[in-house]
């Protein structure tokens, strides 16, 4: 960012890309700073166009046409970064259109006229930050010039890079690509997230069963699950404070400990991230879910789960169907 690069974050699910993008626009913002006047913030689809990222013409009340901004035009001329989360679900190349030229530091003439006056994109003028004045406060009101400092911060999912639209190398090119993995600290935010889950002394041994599953289904070393589908820190969280709203709530039947409720929650926050993988990669998830999850109540709904997702794996519909091979690993496929 301090070089003038713009900046894509790429990692898993549950990262912190997107709360790692504003922060990294609110730090920019801070008076000592002034870096920037703040985020536009946008999620692309695929159905963007220059209409959405620069603009276009819309009708009027008085049933005239006017030039309208769009989001990029709109961050650009307001001195904010921009952060586009999903950036990948766009097609790209279509949807910027003349910022590309804007990316190279290049004035761009938009096709675009109000009235007489064209409208123009414009790269940072000499005088640099200081001298940069916002468009609406400009002589020409249709000139916008590029912030010396504005950047694009984009987010980009791991496992959908070759799922949805792929990138022009020329694209790339004007990005800098940083790889946003599991923090160091996992295990601290953890203990944590469960601590304020499940507070008190009644629920330690919860806290306790809790701790250990997670640390059995989330390890980074070992771990079949997390060696072909990583799931990131707000995945497990998402997970506790589940258990922590279920372990809580009023008017259940019967008692459901920490394991079973944990069960019932992979089923509906890590479950769906497993969908796209090879078979090898299925078959040892579901037999290492098999064990994990093994007595819970949520056991074979989530053996079913993936059975639903793979109904063409043939050892899937044996492992539900209570087979040999259902906890010892014994029968091949």
């Amino acid at each position: 960012l301090n070089m003038g690069k713009h900046v894509i974050l790429l990692g898993p699910p549950g990262t912190g890309k997107t709360t790692l993008a504003h922060a990294i626009c609110a730090y920019a913002a801070q008076p000592g700073k002034r870096l920037c006047c703040g985020a536009t913030v946008t999620t692309a689809t695929a159905d963007w166009t220059t209409f959405d990222t620069v603009g276009g013409y819309v009708p009027t009340p008085s049933q005239t046409l006017e030039f309208r901004l769009g989001s990029f035009l709109d961050a650009i001329c307001t001195g904010k970064w921009l952060v586009i989360d999903e950036i990948n679900r766009a097609e790209i190349d279509k949807a910027f259109g003349e910022l590309f030229t804007v990316l190279s530091g290049q004035q761009v003439d938009t096709p675009h006229l109000v009235g007489r006056d064209r409208v123009r994109i414009l790269p940072p003028d000499q005088q640099g930050a200081s001298g940069w004045i916002p468009a609406h406060a400009r002589a020409n009101g249709y000139d916008y010039v590029v912030h010396p400092q504005w950047r694009i911060i984009g987010t980009m999912n791991v496992y959908d890079r070759s799922a949805l639209y792929a990138m022009s190398l020329a694209f790339m090119r004007r990005f800098a690509f940083v790889d946003l993995g599991l923090p160091d600290d996992f295990g601290a935010l953890r203990d944590d997230w469960i601590a304020r889950a499940l507070p008190g002394a009644p629920a330690a041994d919860d806290r306790t069963t809790l701790t250990d599953r997670l640390t059995q289904l989330l390890k980074e070393e070992n771990n079949t699950l997390m060696a072909h589908r990583t799931l990131g820190p707000a995945i497990a969280k998402d997970m506790i404070d589940y258990v922590g709203e279920r372990y809580v709530a009023p008017g259940e039947v019967g008692y459901l400990g920490a394991a079973d409720l944990l069960a019932e929650a992979f089923l509906l926050y890590a479950a769906p991230q497993l969908d796209g993988l090879d078979l090898p990669a299925v078959e040892a998830i579901f037999r290492e879910l098999d064990q994990v999850f093994a007595g819970t109540e949520g056991h074979e709904a989530i053996l079913k789960r993936i059975q639903a997702l793979y109904p063409f794996i043939p050892l899937l519909a044996g492992i539900v169907a209570g087979t040999p091979s259902s906890t010892n690993g014994g029968s091949n496929a």
